[in-house]
This record gives structure tokens, sequence and C-alpha cells, in this order.
């Protein structure tokens, strides 16, 4: 656990070379605190007199209440035995303890933590829908993706993290991301939490995922998985790469029977 949002930067340093070295063989996960504590709290609406998006000092006291950072990282040794694993999560924890900041847990104090415990089912490839807990933050369930690439490194990352704050707080939702980190890049998944029944809140969310989709794109970031009603502006932004899958739809899909008009490839 790190405590603060400014430590995204350090986190992402100190991840990029367990990952070039292979040092972790799973990927490392850098999941935000909403997204932690959002599977299992609801947007406290009384505590915020019903105003969105949520005041950091309410966040901040979420923190607490539910036994989170501002950030967990998370990754997996993988053994025969506990004896096995423990001197690489003894490096591990020197490794991040060089911050400061690190607070390590361990296995033991995860497992069966209501928030935590996903953590352990991911790295076990046990299957788990705690996750879901996360379209429950406000009420409509109401959920769409935006992820975009981030480069593994520190200073790009909190650039990228100041932008995405920013323009989701213009618009009156929160910072719910989960970052899945290679050796080079990292998907950033933002995930749109919204109630999908008022008209008026749809709006903001049509309008937000086109504001960062454009600042993304003017600096040079592709976005995948898309939503179906952005696939086509998402396409439109490459270079080359539509007209290369266009090309091959038409080989394979002559007569254009397979999704017509879908994922912005004509």
């Amino acid at each position: 656990m790190f405590p603060d949002d400014e430590d995204f930067g350090e986190i992402i340093d100190l991840i990029r070379p367990l990952k070039l070295n292979n040092v972790v063989p799973s990927l490392i996960k850098v999941t935000s605190d909403l997204y932690a504590l959002g599977t299992e709290a609801t947007y406290p609406f009384q505590r915020t007199g019903g105003l969105t998006p949520l005041p950091d000092d309410v966040r901040r006291e979420l923190q607490h209440q539910c036994g989170v950072g501002a950030w967990c990282v998370s990754g997996a040794f993988y053994g025969a035995s506990d004896e096995a694993v423990l001197p690489l999560v003894e490096r591990m924890q020197a490794h991040f303890g060089r911050s400061g900041k690190a607070r390590y847990i361990s296995h033991e104090e995860a497992s069966g933590h209501p928030i935590l415990q996903i953590h352990i089912d991911t790295f076990s490839g046990r299957p788990t829908r705690t996750e879901l807990g996360l379209l429950n933050w406000r009420p409509g369930g109401g959920c769409c993706w935006f992820l975009p690439p981030l480069p593994m490194i520190g200073t790009i990352a909190n650039q990228h993290q100041a932008l995405s704050r920013r323009i989701l707080r213009e618009h009156g939702l929160e910072f719910i991301t989960e970052y899945v980190c290679g050796p080079r890049m990292g998907r950033a998944l933002h995930i749109l939490i919204f109630n999908r029944q008022e008209q008026g809140e749809c709006q903001r969310v049509i309008a937000c995922y086109q504001a960062p989709m454009a600042a993304y794109g003017q600096a040079g970031y592709p976005i995948s998985r898309a939503p179906l009603d952005f696939q086509e502006e998402a396409m439109a932004r490459l270079e080359t790469f539509p007209e290369v899958c266009a090309a091959i739809k038409r080989a394979l899909d002559p007569n254009r029977i397979l999704s017509p008009g879908r994922y912005g490839i004509s």
C-alpha cells in the first residue's frame, strides 16, 4: 500500500525494472483507492449532501475506514512451498520499501479481507464476482471503460493521472482506475461509474469519455476496447491500422456479413 496520490509515479518506476528483468512472473496491478473500496462501499451521498464528485477529504475518510491507501500494488510469485518463495517476497519488501512509504501486507493479512481478497483470487486463478460490486458505487448500475496505454515512466504516469483526475472531476465523476503493468506499457483501466437511469448523468458520461479520448489522442495514445458508441471515433484517430483491418475484413468477409458497420472498420 502507498498512502498518497502522487506516489503513483514512483510506483511505476519501481515496477518497471521488475518486469523488464522478469523478476515478477505475473503482471503487476496498481489499484486506486476507489477501485478497491468501491467493490464494497457505495457513494456516501449523505456525507456529501448529494453532491458529486467525491471530495478528497471524504475520500481519505473512506480510505481510513476501509483500510486502504491511495494505491495498492499487487503481484504474485509461484513455487512449491512458502519457503521457496519467501526470499522473493522479502526482496519485494526491500525493493518497494526504498520509497519509505510502502506498507507491506502479507498473504495471510490479505486473506479473507473483503477488499484485498480479490488480489489473491486473481493471482490464484480463481474466478470472482467481487469487482462487480463497483457497479453499486452509484445507483443505476451504469459503467463504461476508458482504456489508454501508459508508458512505464513515472513522470509520464503522474502527468496521465493529473489529466484523468481533472477531466473526470470536471464532469462530476470519480477517478476509479486499475493499471495492469507489463515491462514497457501499463493497461490504464479507467472505470466510469454512473447512474444510467438519469439522462443528465448519461450525457455527462458521453462528454466525459470524449474529453480524455481527445486529450490522450492528441498526445499520441490510442484507445482500446472502446464502448460501442465510441468505437468509430477511436478507430478514426489511428493511422494505417484502420486500413489494414478493412483490407483483412474485405478479404475474409467480402459480402460484409460479419458485424457490418461495427468497430469503425469499413
